[in-house]
């Protein structure tokens, strides 16, 4: 009975051992693409001066949040991708907000932690060289 009980727990400890470890490289995953995924929004939201490559890389950012985002992530993120497309749907800037403040609630262990969307104030900036 011993032996059997044995095997049963080293199955379950093995179990729980790897959907833990799942969990935790996937939320890793979505850390790394929401980082990777912020700035080309952001520059696609703010700076005038776009390019092609800066276009791609917006794209490529969307795919991005609608693979890695929670349903919450990914409307916010739909309604900049909305705003940029036409902005008379809304407020640009307060959209970027929510959508940023949303990422942290979706990575975050214990969740909301208090941070409201207006208190994201300095999403982006543009150092100009001194003449």
């Amino acid at each position: 009975m011993n032996l059997v009980a044995g095997i049963l727990l080293a199955i379950a400890t093995g179990c729980v051992g790897f959907i833990l470890g799942s969990i935790k490289f996937f939320r890793e995953e979505k850390q790394k693409a929401y980082r990777e995924s912020l700035p080309p929004i952001i520059k696609m939201a703010f700076d005038t001066d776009r390019t092609k490559e800066d276009e791609e890389e917006f794209n490529k950012a969307l795919a991005k949040f609608w693979l890695y985002g929670n349903k919450g992530v990914t409307k916010k993120i739909d309604k900049v991708a909305s705003i940029l497309v036409n902005p008379k749907r809304g407020d640009l800037t307060r959209s970027v907000q929510e959508a940023i403040i949303e990422m942290r609630r979706d990575i975050r262990i214990k969740g909301y932690q208090g941070l409201k969307p207006e208190e994201v104030a300095h999403m982006y900036a543009k150092i100009a060289p001194n003449p």
